[in-house]
């Protein structure tokens, strides 16, 4: 499959059911997005091009963190819910109040593997098969992985009990 690299402006990219990955790019200090056939470069930071989504999609970035937050009991590098449809749930690799944070999307993560030569990164497999090397252990991303499964496993029976018996 031949990708295609494209840069883009800063005011145009929305996290959608093609974005696999928000990784900060150091050389711009804005972003590379991997999605399913394409890169694209944006000024824009992960954590921005996050808070921006959030807003586009209809509820800020703090009221999708604090929802994680009281479905997790935790408060710490939470997973965020984009798209609660589609089940777009993307997670942070680090502390999201450092722009460096690179962010996940839990829906095209296959695998995830250590990296042999050193422990602080990982080796992620994405849906279209491609492998990335991402800043962050395998057991953060692991964790993170749980996180997201359990978001979805909590809000599933929770609007299950609350549907009537007919």
């Amino acid at each position: 499959m031949e990708r295609k690299i494209i840069l883009i402006t800063a005011e145009n990219y929305e996290v959608n059911s093609k974005t696999m990955a928000l990784l900060y790019n150091e050389a711009t200090l804005g972003s590379i997005i991997i999605e399913t056939e394409q890169i694209k470069y944006c000024r824009l930071t992960p954590n921005q091009i996050i808070k921006r989504s959030c807003i586009l999609k209809g509820i800020s970035y703090e009221m999708r963190r604090e929802s994680s937050r009281r479905i997790l009991k935790k408060s710490q590098m939470l997973p965020i819910v984009m798209e609660s449809y589609e089940k777009i749930i993307v997670f942070p690799t680090s502390s999201p109040r450092n722009d460096n944070c690179d962010w996940l999307c839990f829906n095209h993560i296959i695998d995830n593997l250590p990296n042999k030569y050193n422990k602080k990164y990982s080796i992620v497999i994405f849906s279209n098969s491609i492998s990335q090397k991402i800043l962050a252990a395998s057991t953060l991303i692991d964790r993170q992985l749980s996180l997201c499964g359990l978001i979805i496993a909590r809000t599933y029976y929770s609007e299950k009990s609350h549907q009537q018996l007919p």
